[in-house]
């Protein structure tokens, strides 16, 4: 198979362990792959594109003597758009998208309407093609030996799924527990099981000053993490100044920059007569999600269930189709 590979963890690093032996299993099946990558983390991203930015594509070798991966300056969606339409044009048609492996798991409706596994897999089967998002199951530390495990039973999974492709599927989301006997795990058909946030918000209150427990507005501005240290780690490349101000590999196209536009910090006129308002004061929040009621969905759920699956040990394949579904009985014309 020709396969597309994208993420939404990025490149070889702490938070994307499970990249580079996916691939490389991949390769020794047998199958021919293309792998293009967002630059940094985008987790919690979903389907997005970033409509402002003008993408920029970097190509590097992960390992020496080893296959040229692409790394994008935007979303997983991204990725798979650019996959698909631009940047192979020159090799024959993908015939398989997949998306993963992801760090941690995508069970339940909280994490695949979140989570940009899904979206890159979610925005293949827009382009009508097949799509696979699939993640394995802990963002524990893991034994080589398991990692490899995984790998070699989730390659020999998509190889089945591709050649029995369900009827009416347009895509499969995949979750692997990541525990040393996976290659002997059960592998289950499962449904999504639905989850809402209830108890809290995703977010903390930071504070309003420029200095807040020690991270600064100018840091708060372009790290979501809330951490000085991360942009870098992660390989944003917010934290460059000359990228951020357009002043590098054509950053600057029909008056779009790579960088994001700064707060506005006085009134002033826009073409047109528009008048933008001065910012008087300003809030941050940091993203602190309280994953309790997930936790607690995920202990009640009942069999048949992609999070009672990955808890007990065997491996969900959940089928699904690239749409909401429409909520039946509502129908006709409706008064006010």
């Amino acid at each position: 198979m020709r396969i597309l590979v994208v993420n939404d963890d990025g490149p070889i690093s702490k938070s994307s362990p499970y990249i580079y032996p996916f691939i490389r299993e991949l390769q020794d099946a047998g199958h021919e792959t293309s792998v293009v990558l967002p630059n940094f983390p985008r987790s919690w991203i979903g389907k997005a594109h970033i409509v402002e930015s003008v993408l920029e594509c970097s190509y590097y070798t992960p390992a020496p003597g080893s296959q040229e991966w692409v790394l994008v300056s935007g979303t997983p969606a991204s990725c798979t758009q650019l996959g698909l339409h631009h940047l192979f044009q020159d090799l024959p048609p993908i015939d398989l998208v997949v998306s993963g492996p992801n760090w941690g798991r995508n069970a339940t409706t909280i994490y695949n309407l979140s989570s940009g596994t899904v979206g890159g897999a979610l925005e293949a089967a827009l382009c009508r093609k097949k799509a696979i998002a699939i993640s394995f199951a802990s963002k524990d530390d893991q034994p080589p030996e398991v990692i490899a495990a995984a790998a070699r039973i989730a390659v020999r999974l998509i190889e089945r799924l591709y050649r029995k492709w369900g009827q009416g599927v347009e895509l499969y989301n995949i979750n692997v527990p990541m525990i040393p006997e996976v290659e002997a795990c059960k592998i289950l058909y499962t449904q999504a099981l639905q989850s809402s946030w209830i108890t809290g918000s995703l977010y903390k209150e930071l504070g309003t000053n420029g200095h807040v427990n020690g991270i600064t507005n100018e840091n708060l501005r372009g790290n979501t993490n809330g951490d000085s240290k991360s942009s870098k780690n992660s390989g944003d490349q917010r934290d460059d100044p000359k990228r951020a101000h357009g002043e590098v590999a054509n950053g600057h196209v029909n008056g779009c920059t790579n960088g994001s536009p700064e707060p506005y910090s006085g009134s002033h006129s826009e073409p047109g007569g528009i008048v933008k308002p001065a910012i008087v004061k300003r809030k941050f929040f940091k993203w602190a999600p309280q994953l309790g009621d997930i936790a607690r969905c995920v202990e009640e759920s009942p069999p048949g269930t992609d999070a009672w699956a990955v808890k007990n040990g065997a491996i969900s394949v959940t089928p699904l189709k690239a749409n909401f579904l429409h909520v039946q009985g509502l129908t006709g014309s409706l008064e006010l």
